[in-house]
């Protein structure tokens, strides 16, 4: 029997083992209870085949603590945290256990203002749980379901309107190749490309709930569209995970960025404009934010044009309290995780979209020319078993053999060296850690990976 995993991003597992009609159906009556006002909540959620059941539990819930719910079916999560913020509603839920197989589902959880629950919130959520004191009405008190599935269009004229030069990436007619993994990306992202006169090539955009690969967006998935792109000649591939709120890029050659990537493109776009736009200028900071875990790439960029670089711990509510905090002008975590605050304060892929073809357009340059000047970096992202071991054992050993580097503690343990770094967490859910480690070159890498290797035998 699987574990249910509940954590700052929500909670999921296998269906029919952890997740089940009951335990979706009280999450959703502890959410109705935790949320205040006119508990007007938005629910949308991928294409995966055990979504009805997934969906349908979880608006009981909802309705059963007197909110009033708006379905708009198949929907990224990006869109479903948007409109919560747009339509000032006092929360939504997302049905997708994101870049999970398919065997798997989840809800996520967002607040007031359009963010994910916090610690603090979590913590709340879950003591409402435990404690089951759902604030369930009188049958005379229920309000009312409605299916509002084209409110996804208000996501497409917000990207659309964050988006520079429109017309210039009109005129330009990109090719775009397009792998939505037949889930929720399928039916708005086609249609936002199109709106930008894209001429759209689609590999996995049909909405029929079965993944043709695994859905996270990185190199060992994503062999079909490297072969699709490779007969044709396209100025950019696109690639969403289930939920579309993760993308990878190809360049025009076809050649597959590391996710690492994503970021870092929309980085260097928002910034080469900032000091041109009297509206960033105007309401946000010459800053980024990103994660312990993201690549020195983006630092590096962020650097060559004199922005403040902040660092948070791991997870998207982190980096976009951050972003909030310090009004920086754009942000992400280094997994494909683009979050930009003039469109969303989470996640977003049709925005990371918007901006990587802004980038073509202003630049008219090819996206291998771009990141051709990028500075390059080696990067691995593993993980070790600790069962039996001491965690906290090791994490002193590191801190005692690493003790000349930079140490941040915010979140694991961080260590900055002037050619190499690494990061390593430990897992909440698994006995595991994991680590990140990029070096300036692939050499020094693997030495740097057989000597943490010996940590962990």
């Amino acid at each position: 029997m699987s574990t249910l995993i509940a954590s700052i991003s929500g909670i999921r597992g296998i269906v029919g083992e952890t997740i089940t009609p009951e335990v979706v159906s009280k999450f959703a009556m502890a959410f109705g209870t935790y949320i205040k006002g006119g508990k007007r909540v938005v629910i949308g959620g991928d294409t995966r085949i055990t979504g009805d059941m997934v969906k349908s539990a979880a608006i009981s819930g909802l309705l059963a603590t007197g909110c009033e719910v708006i379905d708009i079916g198949i929907a990224p999560t990006p869109t479903v945290q948007f409109l919560v913020r747009k339509l000032n509603l006092e929360g939504g839920i997302v049905i997708s256990a994101s870049h999970n197989p398919i065997q798997w589902n989840a809800l996520k959880f967002y607040k007031k203002g359009g963010t994910l629950l916090n610690k603090k919130d979590n913590v709340k959520l879950m003591e409402i749980l435990k404690s089951e004191k759902f604030a369930i009405v009188k049958w005379n008190k229920y309000k009312k379901l409605t299916h509002q599935p084209e409110l996804t269009e208000l996501h497409i004229r917000e990207v659309l309107k964050s988006i520079q030069n429109i017309n210039k990436i009109k005129e330009a007619k990109f090719k775009i190749a397009l792998d939505s993994c037949n889930a929720s990306g399928s039916y708005i992202t086609p249609r936002l490309l199109e709106d930008l006169n894209c001429k759209v090539n689609g590999l996995y955009t049909k909405p029929d709930g079965y993944f043709p690969h695994n859905p996270e967006p990185n190199k060992k998935n994503l062999k079909d569209i490297v072969n699709f792109m490779s007969s044709k000649k396209y100025d950019a591939g696109f690639v969403q995970d289930s939920d579309a709120d993760r993308l990878a890029v190809l360049d025009n050659n076809g050649n597959f960025l590391s996710e690492e990537y994503t970021v870092a493109l929309a980085v260097h776009f928002i910034l080469s404009i900032y000091d041109k736009s009297a509206e960033l200028k105007k309401r946000y900071n010459k800053s980024i934010v990103i994660n312990l875990s993201t690549s020195r790439t983006v630092e590096d960029i962020a650097k060559g044009f004199n922005a403040k670089v902040y660092r948070t711990p791991v997870g998207e509510i982190n980096v976009a309290e951050k972003l909030i905090k310090t009004r920086s002008v754009i942000g992400g975590e280094g997994n494909g995780g683009v979050i930009y605050p003039e469109v969303n304060f989470g996640r977003d892929s049709l925005a990371g979209i918007g901006i990587i073809l802004d980038l073509l357009a202003y630049s008219k340059e090819k996206l291998s020319d771009i990141l051709g000047r990028f500075p390059k970096y080696s990067m691995m992202k593993t993980k070790f078993n600790i069962e039996g071991l001491s965690p906290d054992k090791i994490f002193k050993l590191l801190e005692k053999d690493f003790g000349d580097g930079k140490i941040n503690k915010e979140d694991g343990m961080r260590f900055d060296f002037d050619d190499y770094w690494f990061h390593i967490r430990k897992s909440n859910t698994e006995p595991i850690v994991r680590l990140i480690i990029e070096a300036k070159s692939k050499n020094l890498l693997d030495r740097m990976m057989r000597r943490l290797e010996r940590y962990f035998k």
